[in-house]
């Protein structure tokens, strides 16, 4: 008998079976990997819960939920490019819809506000997602969140073929190689992961510091953040740290995730004082060479449309923000519709973006610090 259930306690034996779970996942995405999910579940602690489809006694699917400001979101938003739900590769079409719907029936019954955001649109269970929330008595909005360009090809070799194509990345490779006698540095453990994370912190800082938008990284607390989140991804074997290295300084950083046959380029960030050779964009062909070696065909530039990732990439994953609540939750369908409203007008959201957010990001960064949300 299959059955779904609240989990709030994340014990032992719930971290021993999700991560059974995930290691014969669908999509096996890092970004719901269980010691990155076990680190901010601790963070957390009793604002936390997991919502676990169950199969005589097996755990076959799963979601873990945070709540914020009386709304629940994904756990894995606190990082993340974007939010999957977890489901056993031998699921079938019928247990995504048991899911969904026994999930809408619990956000109905619990008086639930959820905000559901950077969603794959592009997964073989979204159709279903979609059509339980429309059919779940409640208030249901989804809008489109943002897009992840994506190189997919046949072979690795035609990902290096197609990145390496660009004269000004041969270039500006040749010039780090032979003016600065630079060097191209793959790290796949957590060997000097602290200086490694100093070093990607203290670029970013001197990247941002003359913007509107400063570095998050003069925090010391977002520091340790990031490390202890690359540490967790460390752990469970989907971190690969790209850098370049001049004078045994590192001035050109990428951190990457393995998810199934894809190489997820989740965070870049390069010293200024050599921008003018593109460190970090660089690095893009140490990538493809080491995806030729593990045989992964697919580089996803992750979430954001930034003009560079559209001179390599040939597809766009699209990411959805889904908001679900009882329809007499007044106050949260009021919200919701001001955002749908913001986000359909583009001065608008300009200003949002460039103020309010910021503003909302720096309260979170002071969350996180504490561990309340």
């Amino acid at each position: 008998m299959k059955f779904l259930e609240i989990d709030h306690k994340l014990n032992t034996s719930f971290w021993d079976e999700y991560a059974v779970l995930w290691q014969n996942s669908r999509d096996k995405s890092p970004f719901q990997a269980p010691e990155i999910l076990k680190y901010f579940s601790g963070k957390l602690t009793d604002k936390v819960v997991a919502i676990r489809l169950i199969d005589d006694q097996k755990l076959i699917a799963a979601v873990l939920l945070k709540k914020e400001r009386d709304i629940f979101t994904f756990l894995s938003d606190l990082k993340t490019d974007s939010n999957f739900f977890v489901f056993h590769n031998e699921c079938s079409a019928d247990d995504f819809q048991l899911f969904f719907s026994e999930l809408m029936k619990i956000i109905r019954s619990h008086g639930w506000a959820v905000d559901f955001n950077k969603v794959p649109a592009w997964t073989d269970y979204f159709y279903i997602f979609e059509q339980c929330a429309v059919k779940g008595n409640l208030f249901y909005q989804a809008m489109n969140y943002s897009v992840c360009p994506v190189l997919r090809c046949d072979t690795p070799e035609e990902i290096r073929n197609i990145i390496t194509r660009s004269r000004t990345l041969r270039n500006n490779a040749n010039n780090l190689r032979g003016r600065f006698n630079a060097e191209f540095e793959v790290l796949t453990g957590d060997e000097d992961l602290e200086s490694w994370v100093q070093e990607f912190c203290n670029s970013h800082i001197l990247r941002w510091e003359k913007t509107s938008t400063p570095s998050v990284y003069r925090n010391s607390e977002r520091q340790f953040f990031l490390l202890k989140c690359l540490c967790a991804w460390s752990a469970d074997k989907v971190l690969v740290r790209f850098a370049v290295k001049v004078k045994q300084q590192r001035i050109g950083f990428h951190i990457c995730l393995i998810e199934g046959n894809s190489l997820i380029g989740h965070s870049m960030i390069y010293h200024p004082d050599y921008y003018k050779f593109s460190p970090a964009k660089v690095l893009l062909v140490t990538i493809a060479e080491w995806m030729i070696e593990k045989r992964l065909n697919i580089f996803n530039f992750g979430n954001g449309n930034e003009t560079y990732k559209y001179n390599y990439s040939n597809e766009e994953f699209f990411l959805k923000r889904v908001f679900l609540s009882k329809r007499t939750n007044f106050s949260f369908v009021t919200k919701v519709k001001l955002i749908k409203l913001i986000k359909g007008h583009s001065i608008v959201y300009h200003f949002y973006k460039e103020n309010i957010k910021e503003y909302l990001n720096q309260d979170r960064d002071a969350k996180i610090k504490t561990g309340n949300t």
